[in-house]
């Protein structure tokens, strides 16, 4: 939802500038590969009780997630499989994170927290990618993208602000993985809530 407010703003000051700074040679997907892997050591710097570096690699990681898709649009590098490797990535991270959160002080309350929150990750990329695979192309064109994305409660950018908090606060974990869950929940039944108003209203 954020990103909806701030998207325009941030890429035309922070990423397209880097973006153009970059080698047309560069391969977006290689990337996309340095967010999963920055991702990956943002979760053994959590378990590891490295908060800042845990925060910062979370921040580069996010980051490298916007830059990859700018410059493969900026360099008309756009691909089905960029995109498909792109959604991988962010599940990747995600994961990682989370593993990284129970590690950080492993425990039954937080291994069942930690589980509902990949549950309701699962639960609403799954909403997510339904949602565009029944998408008509001309809805999609409309909005200028390659690949319908519908709107969310819970999306990139509040999960990363989340995903901070629970790491610089661990003594909130229970409170922020619990809203965390519930809000990730709602977007999924949101992002079919909104597909269903949409046909409605295409069909009337």
């Amino acid at each position: 939802m954020i990103e909806t407010y701030i998207k325009k703003t941030y890429q035309s000051c922070l990423v397209k500038p880097i973006a153009r700074l970059l080698p047309a040679s560069t391969n977006p997907n290689t990337i996309t590969l340095i967010a999963a892997l920055l991702g990956i050591a943002c979760g053994f710097a959590i378990a590891l009780h490295q908060p800042i570096a845990a925060v910062i690699l979370l921040v580069l990681s996010g980051y490298a997630d916007t830059l990859d898709g700018c410059f493969a649009e900026l360099t008309a590098q756009q691909t089905n499989f960029g995109c498909m490797f792109d959604i991988m990535a962010d599940r990747i991270v995600e994961c990682a994170v989370i593993f990284g959160l129970f590690f950080y002080q492993a425990s039954h309350t937080r291994a069942i927290l930690s589980l509902l929150m990949l549950t309701s990750i699962l639960l609403c990329i799954t909403s997510f990618l339904i949602v565009s695979l029944f998408t008509t192309e001309a809805q999609t064109k409309s909005k200028g993208k390659s690949f319908f994305y519908s709107v969310g409660l819970m999306e990139r950018a509040e999960a990363f602000i989340m995903f901070g908090l629970m790491i610089l606060m661990p003594q909130y974990f229970i409170s922020l993985a619990s809203i965390f869950t519930i809000l990730v929940g709602l977007t999924a039944f949101l992002h079919l809530y909104q597909y269903r108003q949409t046909t409605l209203q295409n069909l009337g």
